[in-house]
């Protein structure tokens, strides 16, 4: 573990340790939800969920300060097709297509002329989406007691102070995650049904509308993309319902657009709900990039796995920890010093 603190400590200085030449990689995609001011932010969630317009602007100017060349989905394509860019590249993408994309987040990326990319799910644009991350936010931070049953199992959380709210959060995320697919339904059900009469109640609140996937599709610097039907764990689906998730997704939205998609996100995105099945599905469906994610840069060997690339997540990040990330620290802390993360 020391060894492990001493390495992070060198990775940190940008200029310093020779390791952060190999393991930093050409360049790096990195990975966002949704966008919103302090004020709207989610109190327990908003780690992996939310960054502010202010945040997202200083990670621009970070980038722009160290000569980043910053790459649509396109680009990042063919330069990994053909030969990586000369010089170090940052490519940005958002995962399920909230609102915040284009009232908070393009009004940024205009400023700076700079591209990005929203992965699209269906439903949710269609307010079909149960958004239980907020909805699990939000009986956890009104209530001191959390109780339901699953599988035969009771289940009870103390919710007593911020720091049990948090644990709990984590907790039941896992349980929700990780559920099959033929369970998922229930669970749901299960949890919330104590507390609210309509499980969508929260959807539009957060979604892009149809005609607002339309104007950002009309947008110069925005790339859209796939993201399944009704985001789920596909890896927990059979391979008919996993390949129409995907498929389908694909085909609604170029429908709606009326462009070709050709990038695609999978939800969740880790080794447990992306497998070589999936991947082939992507292949088979003519995409030309899939994300993961899964933490790691991008190096010239990702040309041999552009439908399982890995992304950073740096929500809220100091420049320090963004020094860690575009050095490789995530690849000791998470991936045991494997330089090209992907799905194996």
């Amino acid at each position: 573990m020391k060894v492990k603190n001493i390495l992070k400590t060198l990775l940190n200085n940008i200029n310093y340790f020779p390791l952060n030449v190999f393991y930093k990689g050409n360049g790096h995609v990195l990975m966002f939800h949704n966008v919103l001011p302090e004020e709207k932010c989610s109190k327990i969630n908003r780690k992996g969920l939310e960054v502010t317009p202010d945040y997202l602007e200083q990670t621009i100017l970070y980038f722009k300060k160290r000569g980043y060349v910053f790459l649509s989905l396109d680009e990042l394509y063919t330069n990994l097709n053909n030969g990586i860019h000369t010089k170090k590249f940052v490519v940005y993408t958002f995962d399920d297509g909230y609102s915040g994309c284009l009232h908070y987040a393009a009004p940024v990326f205009e400023k700076h002329n700079v591209p990005f990319s929203i992965y699209i799910c269906s439903s949710f644009i269609e307010n079909k989406l149960i958004l239980w991350w907020y909805l699990l936010e939000k009986i956890i931070l009104e209530n001191s007691n959390i109780e339901f049953e699953a599988n035969n199992i009771q289940y009870s959380y103390d919710c007593g102070t911020f720091l049990k709210k948090k644990e709990t959060f984590m907790v039941i995320r896992r349980m929700i995650i990780r559920s099959k697919a033929i369970d998922f339904e229930q669970l749901i059900t299960n949890i919330f049904s104590k507390h609210f009469e309509d499980f969508t109640k929260l959807t539009s609140k957060y979604s892009l509308t149809w005609d607002e996937v339309k104007i950002l599709s009309q947008n110069k610097l925005v790339t859209l993309g796939a993201h399944t039907i009704n985001h789920l764990n596909l890896k927990s689906l059979s391979y008919e319902n996993s390949y129409w998730e995907i498929s389908e997704s694909k085909k609604i939205l170029e429908s709606k657009i009326g462009k070709e998609v050709t990038h695609f996100a999978y939800p969740f995105g880790g080794e447990s709900e992306v497998s070589m099945r999936e991947i082939e599905i992507c292949k088979k469906l003519g995409f030309k990039t899939a994300q993961t994610t899964l933490e790691g840069n991008i190096f010239k060997k990702h040309r041999n796995h552009l439908l399982a690339l890995p992304r950073l997540i740096i929500y809220n990040a100091t420049p320090e920890e963004l020094n860690l990330k575009i050095n490789g620290g995530c690849v000791l802390t998470k991936k045991n010093f494997k330089r090209v993360v992907t799905i194996d």
